[in-house]
């Protein structure tokens, strides 16, 4: 009822309600695909783009916290303070290389199947909290990024901006964008790239799948890029 627009209802005779524009006044939740899948390969490329990932999510955090909004973070990797709490380090290891095979072995089967969540809010405090976890983070198998969205939607404020932070981008991952704004989010998402990416003729499959569900997006190949992103919202804000 609130949403009724009463003095054009009685200027036009008919029902109007009033429409609200998507805004990031209200701040972000940053929703970070760790899936072991989005971030498959071998090399310092993967790895790069992987670690950009987290650098994105972390500059993107810093940054509405100097624009003085609300942030938070929700995603499907694991946070490896939990790992030790549950699994502890009750097994000795006598090199250190049998320690890492020994944790890798225990990484691949991890079935993790529930979000890691900072609740969206306002402070200094927050923007730390965001960070630490982020240099905690750790690849799963659980969740994939559509399940992160169905689980995440309880976490979500309704006037927050959800920006998605993805390296791989599927059908169903799009799919799933697609519903959370369809749900009346304001959704947005920045991907990782190996290239710069030039003038599209034809937008390559992955860019095809979101603006195919509406859903804006920034492309990053480098540091650099990512600064001028995190430098244009200032400039807007």
């Amino acid at each position: 009822m609130n949403r009724v627009n009463w003095r054009a209802t009685a200027r036009t005779g008919t029902l109007q309600s009033k429409t609200f524009d998507p805004s990031c006044i209200a701040g972000a939740t940053l929703m970070l695909d760790f899936h072991q899948y989005s971030h498959r390969g071998v090399g310092s490329e993967a790895n790069r783009l992987t670690e950009l990932g987290v650098t994105a999510a972390a500059s993107l955090a810093n940054t509405l916290y100097q624009m003085n909004q609300q942030i938070g973070l929700v995603t499907n990797g694991r946070d490896a303070a939990d790992r030790i709490r549950e699994e502890g380090w009750k097994q000795e290891f006598r090199t250190r290389q049998v320690a890492r095979k020994l944790l890798d072995l225990r990484r691949e089967q991890d079935d993790r199947l529930r979000p890691v969540v900072v609740p969206t809010l306002r402070g200094g405090e927050q923007l730390i909290r965001i960070l630490e976890t982020l240099a905690r983070l750790e690849l799963t198998n659980g969740l994939n990024f559509a399940q992160l969205v169905e689980e995440a939607k309880p976490h979500l404020p309704r006037d927050t901006t959800v920006i998605a932070v993805l390296r791989h981008v599927s059908e169903d991952t799009a799919l799933a964008l697609g519903s959370l704004k369809r749900a009346g989010w304001s959704v947005t998402a920045v991907v990782s790239v190996s290239d710069r990416i030039p003038d599209w003729v034809v937008p390559p499959e992955w860019a095809t799948l979101l603006l195919a569900q509406g859903i804006a997006f920034r492309p990053i190949h480098d540091e650099e890029a990512l600064a001028q992103l995190c430098g244009e919202q200032l400039i807007t804000a």
